[in-house]
């Protein structure tokens, strides 16, 4: 899943962002310090000299509970054969959806415990903001 953050990137083409800082306005600094965040031109299709700056968004890993049950259920099915058709039949949307909370928290320390989180981020149009320099 997507998670919008407080950190800021910015672009000169509103394409390709880079990260810029923690805040909106140490992005827009970051810009104004003659950070080109890439060479791409800066001048907008009016000839208007400007830059972007976004929200960035984050991935965070969601565990399907749901699939985690159907895996377990199917490893039941193909240790014990037959009787274990209705293992865990009775799990309740609410338990599902608590498991799939619980093993993704797990799975988050694991990834951040080993350095392995996604370093990748998005910056969605919804969040993009174009500035001009006068």
């Amino acid at each position: 899943m997507l998670v919008v953050s407080n950190d800021w990137a910015a672009s000169g083409d509103g394409k390709v962002f880079f990260y810029a800082g923690k805040t909106k306005d140490e992005a827009v600094k970051y810009i104004l310090n003659g950070n080109i965040v890439c060479n791409r031109s800066v001048i907008d299709e009016n000839g208007q000299r400007c830059f972007y700056i976004g929200r960035i968004s984050y991935f965070v890993p969601e565990v399907d509970g749901e699939r985690v049950i159907e895996d377990i259920v199917e490893q039941c099915a193909k240790t014990i054969d037959d009787g274990a058709d209705d293992y865990l039949d009775d799990v309740h949307n609410k338990l599902i959806d608590e498991l799939g909370y619980e093993l993704s928290k797990v799975f988050v320390a694991w990834e951040k415990k080993y350095n392995l989180s996604c370093s990748r981020f998005l910056v969605e149009d919804r969040y993009i903001e174009k500035i001009e320099i006068y």
